[in-house]
């Protein structure tokens, strides 16, 4: 999914090595969410396997970031297109309000 860092956008917490691009990020396997997540080890004891994370840009800015969990294998480019038309929107109002 190429794209340019997000303006603005600054490394997220509780991830390692993980830039904020427009659209997002999308890790289909554990070892690659191992590659950017701390806790890789625990997302998969909890069934997880793939990530979709989605930035939440207002004014220009990433304001917070949704991340998506899913078994392996389950962020397909059309359940990907799906995630960003969908929750985009109601995901950044639900931050944007004080």
């Amino acid at each position: 999914m190429g794209a340019e860092p997000a303006q603005g956008a600054q490394q997220e917490a509780g991830c390692r090595g993980l830039t904020l691009v427009r659209p997002g990020a999308v890790s289909n396997t554990l070892s690659d969410i191992d590659t950017v997540f701390p806790d890789a080890e625990l997302i998969g004891k909890l069934g997880s396997g793939s990530v979709v994370n989605l930035p939440l840009i207002l004014g220009g800015k990433v304001i917070a970031t949704m991340n998506i969990l899913h078994e392996e294998g389950y962020c397909t480019p059309e359940r990907v297109a799906q995630i960003h038309d969908v929750l985009r929107l109601p995901a950044t109002a639900v931050c944007a309000v004080p």
